[in-house]
């Protein structure tokens, strides 16, 4: 194994509860895959009917230490010439090294990607070699997202240091840890496996050794996660015989309490590592890398592999947290529910936030509601298939089931793509200037506002909203609020206006209103693009008044319709008097709880 360089709590001791699956004297198919060639492949992760995988780059020497990574269809897995199919995805990564890319692992659901590369430049690898400060690469891990094949918006894992490695990253959904193999500060032996917890910020918690009952003072590589089961591969666990690599697996619930467990039914003579699986939560089968049979030991191949009959617990346990706003909830009543809301069993949340319901049944889907003085919440929990634990973080808001849903586009942006020389192409009617005439219509409409509230600068680009715009809101009741309304080509809020949206404000705020929705409309006269720039005008200038006034930002969505939702029948072509003209120039309010 060239690859196998050397490297220079969230969690609660549950140990007591002990749900396990044994798979130490499971049955193994074990099959060598056709792809492989006379360099070195290793396996890396497999997603979307694909195999990720690394194979070390040709040179004068008979193996090369450093590797280009690539994807490959799984129907050209068996074929004598599917290594020919390869795709590379180090040809994306260019920009953040050219030397050695390779393992890397996907989180399917979150669309992630870690990706293992070198630490060192080539001409700062080189430079190291002749002052004898290192023997082999030094690597680091990347993020970024992974979508289809395409790798995009990399960054460095915020715990990168060029002194030590950092590599062989695998996220787990039962606990919501990256684990990673390193030589940093506080390993037991040459290299480690720690994990860090991912924050509500998005960020990552400390480094967290996983203890010496998993690294050893030798080598811990290849860490990965399937189901709740933490696999990876060493060189010296007790009673190892031999100092190869062989794969084992433990419980993440047993990680401070229990021994890892070799999987005899895969090791062999030779090193064995790089497990991974598919990401189907229902299947034990993956791939998995080894050096067996071969006439070199840096010759690495590729086996594919299913544990066949697996017999594990029926029972897990689940572990809960709610947030509101990044903020734990540290109070409260929490109930188990199954699928049809018939209570099961509940739990008053204790002052650290966190408690657990044990003995749930897999496979079956359950509720839980979350309940204080304020309100109450219900969310429906993934099904757990195969997961001895699981670790669910809740928020009121996001999460949440509610019993309807609305789209609405905050779409600022398109004010900015709107040509700016574009002029309203009607004839200006004589505004209607006696107000006790029309009903709940603002007074002092002859005022024409010609002030730009967003410098629209003339662009050439198509008037396009940007679909990431769009906002799922979710909500349980919905009332409407009295219409304001705009003078001919204004967007400005009139002292009629202000008068009504105090008294929305004071409402907002005295009732439990989860968000206000503002609608925004023009009439027929000009080009349906500058009525579409001018609606959101009106809707921006409503939102900014509210906020000025004491509301919340996050409570106010907005959305601009131009002409395309008019109150009556004044179309284009229509001609219609300017007390019906008046009626489309509005801003509707939906408030949600």
């Amino acid at each position: 194994m060239k690859y196998s360089i050397v490297f220079s709590f969230f969690l609660f001791c549950i140990s007591m509860i002990g749900f396990s699956q044994d798979l130490s004297k499971v049955s193994v198919s074990v099959t060598k895959l056709n792809i492989n060639t006379p360099l070195s492949e290793i396996s890396a992760d497999y997603v979307d009917g694909s195999l990720l995988y690394f194979q070390n780059k040709k040179a004068i020497k008979r193996y090369s230490e450093f590797y280009d990574l690539f994807m490959l269809n799984s129907s050209y897995l068996n074929d004598n010439k599917g290594d020919s199919k390869k795709i590379s995805l180090t040809e994306q990564l260019t920009i953040v090294t050219n030397y050695h890319e390779g393992p890397c692992f996907v989180d399917h659901i979150n669309n992630r990607i870690y990706i293992t590369i070198s630490s060192l430049s080539k001409k700062e690898m080189k430079r190291e070699k002749r002052l004898n400060n290192i023997t082999s690469n030094r690597l680091r891990l990347i993020e970024g997202d992974y979508n289809n094949g395409v790798i995009s918006n990399l960054k460095e894992f915020q715990y990168n240091n060029t002194i030590y490695n950092i590599a062989h990253a695998s996220y787990s959904h039962s606990t919501k840890r990256l684990y990673f193999a390193s030589t940093m500060p506080g390993s037991e032996g040459e290299s480690d496996i720690f994990y860090c917890t991912k924050k509500l910020d998005g960020s990552w918690s400390e480094p967290v050794n996983v203890g010496k009952r998993i690294n050893t003072a030798g080598n811990e590589y290849f860490p990965y996660v399937k189901n709740g089961i933490l696999f990876f591969s060493s060189n010296s666990q007790r009673k190892q015989v031999g100092t190869d690599l062989d794969v084992y697996y433990i419980n993440e619930q047993d990680l401070l309490t229990k021994f890892p467990t070799p999987l005899e039914g895969m090791n062999s003579d030779e090193d064995d590592f790089a497990i991974c699986f598919s990401k189907s939560d229902t299947t034990m089968e993956g791939f998995f890398t080894s050096n067996r049979g071969n006439k070199f030991s840096e010759d690495d191949d590729i086996y594919s592999f299913r544990f066949n009959n697996v017999d594990y617990s029926p029972s897990y346990n689940l572990f809960v947290q709610f947030t509101n706003n990044d903020v734990y909830l540290k109070n409260g009543l929490a109930t188990l529910l199954d699928e049809n809301g018939n209570e099961l069993k509940n739990k008053q949340i204790g002052k650290d936030g966190k408690f657990v319901f044990t003995e749930l049944e897999k496979g079956k889907p359950y509720k839980i509601s979350y309940a204080n003085n304020e309100f109450t919440r219900l969310f429906s929990l993934p099904v757990n298939y195969m997961n001895p634990i699981l670790y669910e973080t809740l928020d009121i808001e996001s999460d949440a089931e509610f019993k309807d849903t609305m789209i609405v586009s905050n779409v600022t942006n398109l004010v900015e793509k709107l040509d700016s020389i574009e002029k309203v192409v009607a004839k200006v009617d004589t505004l209607f200037t006696n107000p006790t005439l029309v009903d709940n219509i603002d007074s002092n409409l002859i005022i024409k506002d010609t002030a730009i509230l967003v410098d629209v600068v003339a662009k050439n680009d198509p008037i396009i909203k940007d679909p990431k715009q769009d906002e799922v809101v979710k909500f349980d009741e919905k009332e409407t609020f009295e219409n304001i309304y705009f003078a001919f080509d204004s967007y400005k809020i009139y002292k009629f206006s202000q008068n009504k949206l105090d008294k929305l404000i004071a409402h907002v705020k005295n009732n439990n209103i989860k968000y206000i929705v503002l609608e925004a409309h023009t009439d027929s006269r000009g080009s349906s693009s500058y009525n579409q720039k001018l609606s959101i005008k009106r809707a921006l200038a409503c939102r900014e008044y509210l906020i000025k006034n004491g509301l919340p930002e996050s409570k106010i969505k907005y959305t601009g319709f131009g002409e395309k939702k008019l109150a009556n029948r004044c179309g284009n072509g229509v001609k219609c008097p300017e007390k019906k003209h008046l009626k489309n120039r509005r801003i509707e309010f939906t408030l949600l709880k």
